[in-house]
């Protein structure tokens, strides 16, 4: 049986998509993770109301913002792609 040609064009574009959500994913965690560095060796040096800690917290929930988002969407995708190959898991 022949597979459809618009089958395959939909499956290539999801997963080249989860493959770029991925990407950045790992670049976000990465950007997090440095926040969170840099966050706690302002915090050890300086005041929690000083006006560095407050623009690295705020870099930080950006970041952990950002990151949850591309989580989310990958997500979605991967549960798009799972549908169209027919793949999804019953619910019972």
């Amino acid at each position: 049986m022949k597979v459809p040609h618009k089958f395959l064009v939909s499956e290539a574009v999801l997963i080249e998509l989860i493959e770029h959500y991925a990407a950045m994913m790992k670049q976000y965690r990465v950007a997090l993770n440095s926040s969170r560095m840099s966050l706690m060796k302002y915090l050890s040096t300086l005041p929690r109301r000083h006006g560095v800690c407050r623009h690295q917290a705020a870099r930080c929930r950006m970041w952990r913002a950002q990151y949850r988002l591309s989580v989310v969407k990958m997500e979605e995708l991967e549960l798009k792609l799972a549908r169209l190959r027919c793949d999804e898991p019953l619910p019972f």
